[in-house]
């Protein structure tokens, strides 16, 4: 998959959700049918932890999942995506903020979904829906639909990431990533811890 094309994106108006959010959407006018901003890595991406919330809440229907980025052209692709979103918001800042602001007040603003840190290798944010409305689809490597696996952590994965929607809360923004299809394969090391005994 080609990295992500900003050539036919824009960003829609904003609006306040049901719950009070501040959202406004991710378009791609090169996708007829729905509009959406699809990206899909070239790579298998790691997951090095299971999916969770910020309150620890196992159950929720929305979940937070990180995936790392290292040795892989992911992080520049989505990089060069984000350097486009806020030149982009900086020149549609009236529009979207209902004020105007310099490239660097947005700069200052923006929240990346990367988090980088000396102890590990960059980590991709992504939301997983366990179920609502567009719950994520998993698949085997024969192409079959399987159900979500029950720990993230340490599987390797084929994504299929929905870039949502612009969100704001208050001066911070950013924008949503949210997996929806994923094709499960092991690590190395998963695999090898689930060899069975030949003796």
């Amino acid at each position: 998959m080609a990295p992500i094309s900003t050539a036919y994106l824009s960003i829609d108006d904003v609006y306040t959700t049901k719950r009070g959010s501040k959202i406004a959407r991710v378009l791609d006018a090169a996708n007829i049918d729905t509009k959406h901003c699809v990206y899909m890595p070239s790579v298998k991406l790691r997951a090095p932890f299971d999916a969770s919330t910020f309150d620890k809440n196992p159950d929720a229907s929305r979940q937070n999942l990180q995936l790392s980025l290292e040795n892989t052209d992911v992080k520049s692709e989505i990089e060069a995506f984000e350097t486009w979103l806020k030149q982009y918001l900086a020149a549609h800042s009236e529009r979207i903020f209902k004020k105007s602001l310099t490239l660097a007040q947005i700069e200052a603003g923006f929240s990346s979904c990367m988090r980088d840190s000396d102890a590990r290798p960059t980590l991709l944010k992504v939301k997983v829906d366990r179920e609502g409305f567009r719950p994520v689809c998993c698949w085997d490597l024969q192409g079959e639909a399987m159900m979500p696996p029950e720990s993230w952590k340490n599987l390797l994965i084929e994504a299929r990431i929905h870039i949502c929607h612009l969100w704001i809360m208050g001066a911070q923004f950013g924008v949503v990533m949210q997996l929806t299809d994923a094709r499960i394969h092991e690590s190395p090391e998963t695999a090898q811890r689930q060899r069975a005994n030949p003796f």
